[in-house]
């Protein structure tokens, strides 16, 4: 925060934003509503990735996203080409576009 500080030179932002979509793919859910139940029910995410089939163990603080299918916002071709970070990404802004109501016009959109 203090890098953007001096970056803005301390003036105050005048730039205002809107939140007009949500979209989460997490551990506790691939969607909002998932994401959304998982932290209203307190539901335990595991604090190290051991048992984890993706992530080699470590003494870190991990978690696996499980059930993500990337197909249903990526062609084959692009769900083998990106990384998975990208393809979560990928999947959580879509998502967003998509509850904000702009996936029909999103070409129009600037």
């Amino acid at each position: 925060m203090q890098y953007l500080h001096e970056k803005m030179g301390n003036r105050r932002m005048t730039r205002r934003v809107a939140i007009t979509g949500l979209g989460f793919v997490t551990p506790l859910g691939t969607d909002v509503q998932s994401t959304w139940e998982g932290l209203s029910r307190a539901v335990p995410v595991p604090g190290r990735s051991r048992g984890s089939t993706r992530a080699e163990p470590c003494e870190c603080f991990a978690c696996e996203v499980k059930g993500f299918e990337p197909a249903r916002f990526l062609d084959k071709k692009e769900v083998r080409r990106f990384d998975l970070f990208a393809q979560f990404a990928i999947g959580a802004a879509e998502q967003a576009v998509t509850d904000a109501c702009l996936a029909s016009n999103w070409d129009g959109v600037t």
